[in-house]
């Protein structure tokens, strides 16, 4: 927002107000997406970069029809992407059209958007709105509200500590000090927003609103007079553009061009104050040129080209001043700005007042006099606001909300703080209950400890016992189980002594004589406590064994046509572990294999190292294990004992045995199989286990 000096009159200028909305939105979006919370998205980035441009360049309708047919075309818009085209509707609206209902419809688009994503990282976006609705409240003379609005967003502003935002509640400040003819004050806010604005991101915007504030401290000076100061400004937002605008010149020349028009044209106020009308005409000059190209400004043309008229009646130059006013003529038309036109009103009343026509005079000045008595209401309202007071008065009601919040969180706090105390008192009888009952229950518990350790002693002796009676049965029967067979063989091999009924009855009797020696050794085998303590373990090179084990089985695999396949890891592996009883877990995997594969079938070990564990698997593709026995498979004596493919005995012991040998050394052994397709058994063990032998 720029104020030009007309005399006693000034103006708002809305175009740098929208570039000041534009400037605003810009930092926003980038500070959130800083934050990480929310993103803009980079196309549509780009996009209404566009627009900007095309805006700046002063076709409105352009842009309009521009961001109408990206709109829907893009569907993957952010929240802050659709905020940001809201806010180009209300600016364009607000600045170039002046339809204040429609930029009132976009702004509160833009704050309920915002007021709905406050919580995700839109809170710039909402002191942002805020400041909108306020900036069209003070285009549509309602100076509470748009104060009101103003406030608002400096509260957030503050609260969400954002420095950037708070220096564009300075500036606005500034602005209506200077309606109010605070000159001095209002040089006090604008040089403020420049030292908070000194966070904001570094971009064309910020440069073109720093610019626009050292020119508005310009024209204070020049309100009060001092227009030695006003031009030292003026000259210092000159320099700051060429120094700063060459880095923008390839997209935003016209925003260039048009600040240093405006600039011009005060200058020239400046002289023309100081009665230097030569050097205000050149500037007046200079500023109509720059500002009457299309896309600059050309209201301001309009403004600069009254101020031009009015030297030119100074010096006397009466036809240069018709010509002038003649052209502004043809532009106010369709500018319908009320400021420009009472100060042309007034200088066609004072030509015709020069030129001796009382009649057009009259009829100039009553209009004058009509534009300027709207215009004054319009500025006494405004300045019946004191805008110190306002700032006081809203510290203070803020303040108080404050301290009622406060008084509110003490009061919650008190009566948590009675709760707590009651249920404090509450659990510290309840720990007294419990702690008497607890005592009660140790020394319950105490004695059924004792009690437990007592069972657990008679059953170990108990298991000891039958450990001790099963081994003495297994021994004492193999002795009578072995003459039996010795005597069956030695019978069979005497050839011509019996009969061949009486040869088959012999063969099954050392058939049988056979299975009981297995048993009775498979009965030793479980009877013997397979405890950790008990294992023989020393270092063994597992892949050794394994194929020594395998080249043992063969032979039994090839009474069944079958074949044993085995795949290995290349590097050696050592182990820790008791070899005799590991290489019966082996054996009996593989022998469970063969005995219920189906000739001609291949078994496979695989032998793979895994990080620090070990996994031999033996596969099989034999009647596999129904679901209902799987559970019972480990068990001693299990029920899920059955027949070979040959018929082969099961005694139910084997496994139950490897698992007991495989548990021992830390390891785990598992199965998978399904009927009629075959089983596979794992077996894991820590590479890693270096525990020393404790058995004989």
């Amino acid at each position: 927002m720029l104020f030009r000096k007309e005399e006693n009159f000034y103006r708002p200028r809305f175009l740098a107000l929208g570039m000041l909305c534009i400037a605003l939105l810009a930092v926003s979006c980038r500070q959130i997406k800083k934050n990480g919370e929310m993103k803009t998205t980079p196309y549509y980035d780009n996009l209404l970069e566009r627009a900007a441009i095309i805006y700046d360049s002063g076709d409105t309708l352009k842009a309009f029809h521009f961001l109408d047919s990206i709109t829907p075309l893009y569907k993957e818009a952010s929240e802050i992407d659709k905020f940001r085209r809201f806010n180009y509707y209300a600016d364009m609206y607000t600045t170039r059209i002046k339809d204040y209902y429609n930029a009132m419809i976009y702004a509160d688009s833009m704050l309920t958007l915002a007021e709905e994503n406050a919580t995700n990282g839109m809170t710039t976006e909402l002191a942002h709105a805020n400041y909108i609705k306020g900036d069209i409240h003070f285009a549509l003379g309602d100076y509470d509200k748009a104060y009101d609005y103003y406030y608002k967003a400096r509260s957030i502003s503050k609260d969400n500590g954002d420095t950037c935002i708070m220096a564009y509640y300075a500036y606005r400040m500034g602005m209506m000090l200077y309606k109010q003819k605070q000159f001095r004050n209002a040089i006090t806010n604008f040089k403020q927003t420049l030292q908070e604005g000194h966070v904001c991101q570094k971009d064309f915007n910020f440069f073109y609103r720093n610019q626009e504030v050292i020119d508005n401290i310009g024209l204070c000076f020049s309100q009060i007079g001092e227009y030695d100061s006003s031009i030292a400004y003026y000259l210092e937002a000159l320099s700051y553009i060429d120094e700063g605008c060459a880095d923008y010149l390839a997209r935003r020349e016209n925003g260039c061009e048009k600040a240093k028009g405006v600039i011009y044209g005060n200058m020239g106020a400046s002289y023309f104050n100081k009665k230097e009308y030569a050097l205000a005409e050149k500037w007046f000059k200079i500023s109509i040129e720059i500002n009457s190209r299309k896309g600059n400004d050309l209201l301001d043309a309009q403004y600069t080209s009254i101020k031009l008229a009015e030297t030119y009646f100074i010096e006397g130059k009466y036809d240069d001043m018709r010509d002038v006013l003649m052209k502004v003529q043809n532009v106010l038309n369709f500018l319908h700005d009320k400021e420009a036109e009472m100060r042309w009103q007034k200088l066609m009343w004072k030509y015709y007042v020069q030129v001796k026509q009382p009649a057009q005079a009259l009829e100039y000045l009553t209009r004058y006099s009509g534009l300027k008595d709207s215009i004054t209401d319009n500025i006494e309202a405004l300045r019946g606001i004191d805008v110190d007071q306002r700032v006081r008065t809203r510290d203070n009601e803020y303040l108080i909300g404050l301290l009622k919040k406060q008084n509110e969180l003490r009061e919650t706090y008190l009566t948590l703080s009675v709760l707590i105390a009651v249920l404090s008192i509450v659990i510290v009888l309840l720990i007294y209950q419990n702690f008497k009952r607890t005592r009660k229950n140790v020394d319950l518990l105490t004695a059924l400890n004792k009690q437990i350790k007592l069972q657990k002693l008679e059953l170990e002796n108990a298991n000891d016992e039958k450990d001790r009676i099963l081994k003495a049965a297994a021994h004492d029967l193999r002795g009578p189980i072995a003459s039996v067979m010795a005597l069956s063989e030695l019978i069979l091999t005497a050839s011509g002594t019996i009969n061949e009924e009486q040869e088959q009855y012999l063969s099954l009797i050392k058939e049988a004589c056979v299975n009981a020696m297995d048993l009775s050794k498979d009965i030793l085998e479980a009877a013997s406590s397979l405890r950790k303590e008990n294992l023989k373990i020393e270092k063994i090179d597992f892949l050794q064994l394994l194929g020594n084990t395998v080249e043992l089985m063969r032979p039994k695999a090839v009474e069944k046509n079958q074949r044993i396949t085995i795949q290995v890891p290349p590097e050696n592996l050592q182990l820790f572990i008791d070899k005799a009883k590991m290489s019966r877990v082996i054996v009996n995997l593989i022998s469970n294999a063969i005995k219920f594969s189906p000739s001609g079938s291949i078994i496979k070990v695989i032998l793979e190292k895994n990080g620090d564990t070990l996994q031999l698997s033996v596969h099989d593709n034999g009647i596999g294990i129904p679901d209902n026995l799987k559970a019972k498979i480990f068990d001693v004596f299990t029920e899920a004992k059955r027949q070979g493919t040959y018929g082969e005995k099961s005694f139910g012991l084997g496994l139950s045995i490897a698992k007991h040998i495989v548990e021992a050394h830390e390891g785990r052994i598992r199965l998978e199989s399904e009927k009629d397709m075959g089983t596979t058994f794992y077996i894991t063990l820590d590479i890693n286990n270096k525990r020393e032998s404790k058995g004989n």
